[in-house]
């Protein structure tokens, strides 16, 4: 990581006030005995700048786990935004948790080689359309939009495009950081040709 190591000294009051919250909050209760004490991965980079980690944990906690969308289209999503920033540290954090919600391995492998997935379910090819629309062309057309909106409805339709945004930010943090891939995960993210 091009980011030093955090040491509990080098931690301002504000950067300990997030660390509780966090801990506290819903990533912590949904893995409670993860090492929270110093922050690592995305909020190792993020907490660099408190006010930013602060807002951004606060975003990310409610569209992991508050969001109106299934985990299954949630994590998809996910990983459809990692594959367009090539982030491997959010496609390896986010890549099983896809298929333990439910997303079919060959989705995954597609996803990953850069290739359209085949055998989509039919909610998965609706949030795969709108966020390829929307990464590709940074809009989406009023027929995509429509047929999102007829499926995941209003809320969903703006949970589905916050976690385009939030998980663009987390690549992007995690791009800058230049993290060693994760060994050992179930489908890694290929390079593009």
């Amino acid at each position: 990581m091009r980011f030093k190591d955090l040491e509990a000294g080098d931690l301002s009051e504000a950067q300990r006030r997030i660390i509780e919250e966090i801990k506290e909050g819903p990533r912590g209760k949904a893995d409670p005995g993860k090492d929270r004490s110093l922050p690592r991965g995305l909020f190792g980079v993020m907490i660099r700048a408190p006010g930013l980690a602060d807002t951004a944990q606060k975003v990310g906690a409610y569209l992991r786990y508050g969001s109106s969308l299934n985990a299954r289209i949630s994590e998809f999503a996910i990983i459809i935004t990692a594959r367009y920033w090539s982030s491997e540290p959010v496609w390896n954090s986010h890549c099983s948790l896809a298929l333990k919600a439910g997303l079919a391995q060959q989705t995954a492998e597609d996803l990953s080689r850069g290739r359209q997935p085949s055998g989509m379910q039919k909610d998965e090819a609706i949030a795969y359309r709108y966020c390829r629309e929307l990464h590709e062309t940074k809009a989406v057309s009023d027929e995509t939009f429509k047929v999102a909106l007829d499926e995941f409805g209003e809320e969903g339709v703006v949970d589905l495009t916050g976690v385009a945004g939030y998980y663009t930010l987390a690549s992007m943090m995690q791009n800058i950081a230049a993290f060693r891939p994760t060994p050992g995960v179930p489908v890694p993210l290929y390079p593009l040709k």
